[in-house]
């Protein structure tokens, strides 16, 4: 594997494949956020529109199969978790691929480590592998990091839940949002890496190796485990929210009866009292007993409504 720091088709990481049966030397090269001058310059020595190759620099840019001459250029969204965030939260971000007969060339727009980590598998391989097999293992190694990230993505879910059951926390429901927002972006990016898949796969690049060709289907069927995945999470994720909101909601009520309830066993002991103690003349003011009898009426009354409320569940 060797390192490149100049423009064009000379800068990023590339990795020697088996040649071409004329033996010409093929390869994989790896260009890691390139600057949108170099990819007009790549475009122009790849032969392709430079407007395709910017297509990957678009964050909101949807998946896509294209075919330009001899040049088959695909637009994946591969997930990856977003940085400078409290709690782990989950984006889609493109991966533009190019297939040629004698390279394959990725344009990564951020730094992901699963691809670091399958071009150094390959790189340690006894054997230089063929330039459709790297292509298929590329698709393979896509599919796989979604996996991994939904697995993590329940693991999430998982300790929001928990951690929910036990505080109810605002910032645990923020979490379980963010996370039900990632996996609706999952879900609908496999959908359209799944739509690329099923295309790529009819296409004659593929569709004349057999071997190669078990390969990508392999992925696509990870995909659509991984899709399945998303959208089960996604639905589970829903039906928690509601859960919780209509436990909040039932929370809130019940309080508010017990208040209401406290309120109305207070205000009748303290109305007596009240009235005998405005500076008005009123009856039986000058018998020496009033003040007990009126503290302790009330009480007795208090008593009986709190009684009363008691048994109806209320306090």
């Amino acid at each position: 594997m060797q390192e490149r720091k100049h423009d064009g088709l000379d800068a990023g990481t590339e990795i020697p494949l088996s040649p071409d049966p004329t033996g010409k030397e093929r390869r994989w090269l790896s260009i890691s956020q390139p600057e949108p001058a170099e990819l007009g310059r790549l475009g122009q020595q790849l032969g392709v529109d430079p407007g395709f190759l910017g297509d990957t620099l678009d964050r909101h840019e949807r998946p896509s199969l294209h075919r330009e001459g001899e040049t088959t250029i695909l637009l994946l969204r591969v997930p990856r978790i977003s940085p400078a965030q409290p709690n782990p939260s989950w984006e889609t971000v493109p991966l533009g691929i190019l297939l040629q007969k004698w390279q394959l060339v990725t344009i990564e727009t951020r730094n992901f480590g699963f691809l670091e980590q399958l071009r150094v598998r390959l790189g340690k391989r006894a054997r230089r592998i063929r330039l459709r097999e790297a292509m298929a293992e590329l698709l393979q190694a896509v599919a796989q990091e979604y996996l991994r990230s939904l697995r993590q993505v329940k693991k999430e879910m998982d300790t929001v839940e928990h951690d929910l059951r036990a505080s109810q926390n605002n910032d645990d429901f923020y979490r379980m949002v963010s996370l039900q927002n990632a996996l609706t972006h999952f879900a609908a990016s496999l959908r359209g890496n799944i739509g690329v898949l099923q295309r790529l796969l009819q296409m004659p690049v593929f569709r004349d190796d057999q071997e190669d060709l078990e390969d990508v289907a392999d992925a696509l069927v990870d995909l659509q485990q991984a899709r399945e995945m998303a959208e089960l999470y996604a639905a589970t994720l829903t039906d928690l929210l509601d859960a919780y909101v209509g436990v909040l909601q039932n929370n809130i009520a019940n309080r508010v009866k017990k208040l209401t309830a406290w309120t109305v066993v207070l205000a009748v002991s303290l109305m007596s009292t009240s009235l005998y103690g405005m500076n008005v003349p009123l009856p039986w003011q000058h018998w020496p007993y009033i003040t007990p009898t009126l503290v302790g009426g009330g009480f007795l009354i208090a008593a009986a409504i709190y009684v009363y409320f008691r048994r109806h569940d209320w306090i």
